[in-house]
């Protein structure tokens, strides 16, 4: 379907423009299956683009929603009464952090539907998608008549090394939002705004594609707004180390009328302003300081100052662009490491800037306290940079409370992990860091009036070994799996009359906190052996440590003293080479009584467990299956000789143990001990069931446990956003009304899979 027509009564910024609304709906219907329910799955996709989605109730449904979480799922019921079209936003996902060094995840959601009284019901879907062309270097104006609709613009980059994108409400009484997404879902920059005003997104593309404008509105008086979008390219100005550029920021909306004379406000694009920094050898900075006018009125056009670089922070689903903002800001340094970084100023209303670029090579001293004084009244700042080849461990101690730490770390994965670090009176006494290997930006400040005063950065690498020197920290890294149970074992090898404080941190590859412990090791030596000490052990067993990522793991070891322990000695060692070594083994087997395996990805499988009289009261048995992620189960037990029963699954998502523990499970429970069945959605290829048995020992039992995979529908592929040119194709050939003083509204309706049932 296509429509055109005129809205004349919209002063446009060229004489006349036209733009091109293309919505899509995608339609399902989607039948009960074998049980009467009707089963969906909806996962995070980053690539996805849609505006809004629809359950079409032509009867009763039920609902129960099936929303995994940071701990488990949580589910919750709804009803949708017939005849009914009922607005659902399909992409509403919980989340689950991952750690300093990774994404934070996005669950998925499953959907489970029958009819009143549990009969099969067919469920009509829709997913909608409102588009329009967003060419970059033009006007595009955007017509939305509906609040909280999301509208998305396909803007396709091709070699523009960045973009202004302006963005120009023509009304009051709106709320707005806009962001940009990157073709790979990482979120690029945005804009919170109200009323008419004019604002805009400064951001670096990370690369060719179609970017994703989205568009959403709050109207509180009438039903239409409209919107004028302009992504600007731009050629930052490039500022070489030691130069110095000022500026000044014209524009105002405080206006007289040349035709009256008469001062009015009106809504202008500000002055926007980017330069390029690059420093790929070293760390350095770019001081920023900011004149504003002494103006009884105010600013009109607030300055804000932004700083980006081409990398990514960790964030919600795939990242976010690197950067940090500033609105109306004063004096002070942009700290930074390698190429393609860029500073923008925006504002006007005549706010004179300058900026500075320098480069700050010092090197950060490690492993040795160093003094740090400020005799002045204002706070000083010291700058330094590390190369770790390694992936290292840090501690950080000063002999005053006068300091503030931070870093920023980049990777050569194209992310940037910024962190405050805390510290103590020692090294013992301070908080602990996971440094991956990559380039370091060390930032000092100092209180005013701080003499003599020192502070300590002691790093240790973690080594790919069983064995290794360390004086103050240090570490391993050990291979692991989501699903497994780990013995740790550490022991002391010296072969002196000495006594370890040790203190110990697991961490997973994102730097997750396991577990953590302190602990004492002591050796004598008679001269040509290591005999026993007659207080400490020469090694310690952690035992069944679990919650691991799916790959490896650090393990972070602190040596907070060494002391001589011979007869009548007190003196301490400082800097002395500790020799440890650790062990690492699965334990699975000494915490479950027996691990079965079964392959239930297309078919029903099922595995018995035979339980002896001999057994204990209480035994934890295993179940790895392999399982369809996005594929919802019944799990039917049957026992013998079992007086309770739990359970909880483990999946491997996100490369982490995501655990469904049995207060969820138990939403799902029907039956009895020894006849039951629960349900659950595999998230992961495989699925790790501990099942958790009270046992009554008057007889030989069995526990039986199969799992019969139900279908599982998911929303039909709405795909990436097709270019603007693409969008440009689907509007060909339309004959458009003649151009006048107005705009022309081009909208198209593309309907894919119309299957509407019943």
């Amino acid at each position: 379907m296509v429509a055109a027509f005129m809205l004349s009564s919209v002063a446009a910024p060229v004489a006349a423009y036209q733009t091109n609304l293309v919505t899509e709906y995608y339609n399902d219907a989607f039948p009960g299956g074998t049980n009467n329910h009707t089963y969906m799955y909806v996962p995070h996709d980053p690539t996805r683009a849609v505006s809004g989605g629809w359950i079409h109730a032509n009867e009763d449904l039920n609902c129960l929603t099936y929303r995994y979480d940071n701990s488990g799922w949580s589910r919750s019921s709804s009803v949708f009464n017939a005849p009914s079209d009922n607005l659902v936003i399909w992409d509403s996902h919980s989340s689950k952090a991952r750690g300093t060094y990774g994404d934070t995840l996005l669950m998925p959601v499953f959907y489970d539907f029958t009819g009143p009284s549990g009969e099969p019901v067919v469920v009509n879907t829709t997913v909608e998608r409102r588009m329009f062309p967003l060419p970059v270097g033009q006007h595009t104006p955007v017509v939305v008549d509906d609040s909280g609709f999301l509208y998305i613009g396909a803007m396709t980059i091709t070699g523009e090394e960045f973009i202004h994108l302006i963005v120009d409400s023509r009304q009051d009484d709106v709320l707005w939002h806009v962001w940009v997404v990157d073709p790979e879902g990482r979120f690029m920059g945005e804009a919170n705004q109200a009323d008419g005003d004019i604002w805009a997104i400064p951001f670096k593309p990370s690369g060719p594609g179609v970017y994703r404008v989205y568009l959403m509105v709050d109207i509180s008086v009438g039903n239409t707004a409209i919107f004028d979008f302009y992504p600007q390219p731009v050629t930052p100005e490039r500022i070489a180390f030691g130069e110095v550029v000022t500026g000044i920021l014209p524009t105002g909306e405080l206006v007289m009328r040349e035709d009256t004379g008469s001062w009015i406000h009106q809504e202008l694009v500000p002055t926007i302003r980017t330069y390029r920094i690059d420093s790929p050898e070293h760390a350095a900075s770019v001081s920023y300081t900011f004149n504003y006018p002494e103006m009884f009125i105010g600013i009109t056009q607030p300055t804000t100052l932004i700083f980006q670089s081409s990398d990514f922070l960790h964030w919600y689903g795939n990242g976010m662009r690197y950067g940090d903002g500033q609105t109306m800001p004063d004096n002070g340094n942009l700290y930074y490491r390698g190429s393609e970084h860029y500073v923008t100023v925006m504002g006007g209303d005549g706010v004179e800037y300058t900026l500075y670029h320098q480069v700050e090579d010092t090197e950060l001293p490690l492993n040795q306290e160093f003094r740090l004084d400020n005799e002045f009244s204002s706070p000083a700042t010291y700058a330094y940079e590390l190369d770790l080849d390694e992936d290292s461990v840090l501690r950080v101690n000063a002999s005053t409370p006068n300091y503030s730490v931070r870093m920023v770390g980049y990777y050569d994965d194209g992310y940037v992990v910024p962190l405050d670090i805390g510290y103590g009176p020692s090294l013992w006494l301070t908080s602990e860091e996971v440094l991956p290997a990559g380039k370091y930006v060390f930032v000092v400040d100092v209180d005013p009036f701080t003499k003599g005063s020192f502070i300590e950065f002691n790093l240790g690498p973690f080594v790919d070994d069983t064995q290794d020197d360390i004086a103050r920290v240090g570490g391993f890294i050990v291979d692991t799996d989501s699903f497994n149970f780990y013995n740790l074992t550490f022991q002391l090898n010296n072969p002196d009359n000495v006594t370890v404080f040790f203190g110990m941190s697991v961490y997973d590859q994102f730097g997750t906190t396991i577990t953590s412990a302190t602990f004492t090791l002591a050796n004598w030596f008679d001269g040509s052996s290591i005999i026993p000490h007659s207080t400490y052990d020469n090694e310690i067993t952690y035992q069944d440590i679990n919650g691991m990522s799916n790959d490896f793991a650090y393990v972070a070891i602190t040596i907070a003293s060494v002391a001589n322990n011979t007869a009548g000695a007190t003196n301490y060692y400082a800097d002395y080479p500790v020799d440890c070594s650790i062990e690492v083994t699965n334990s699975m087997a000494s915490v479950h009584e027996e691990i079965g395996s079964a392959d239930a990805r297309t078919t029903a499988d099922s595995y018995n467990f035979s339980l002896s009289v001999l057994g204990a009261a209480s035994e934890m048995y295993g179940l790895r299956v392999n399982t369809t992620p996005g594929m919802w189960y019944n799990v039917s037990v049957k026992t013998s000789d079992v007086s309770s029963f739990t359970a909880y699954a483990i999946f491997d998502y996100g490369d982490i143990g995501f655990t469904v523990p049995w207060s969820d499970l138990d939403d799902t429970y029907t039956g009895s001990v020894s006849d039951m069945s629960f349900q659950f959605g595999a998230i992961s290829e495989d699925t790790f069931l501990s099942l958790l048995l009270t046992r009554a020992l008057s007889d030989d039992g069995f526990l039986w446990i199969e799992l019969t995979p139900i279908e599982t529908h998911q929303l039909s592929s709405v795909g990436p956003l097709p270019s603007s040119g693409d969008l440009f194709s689907m509007l060909g050939g339309i004959a458009l009304p003649a151009a006048g003083a107005g705009i022309v509204i081009v909208v198209v309706t593309v309907l894919y899979f119309k299957k509407f049932k019943k």
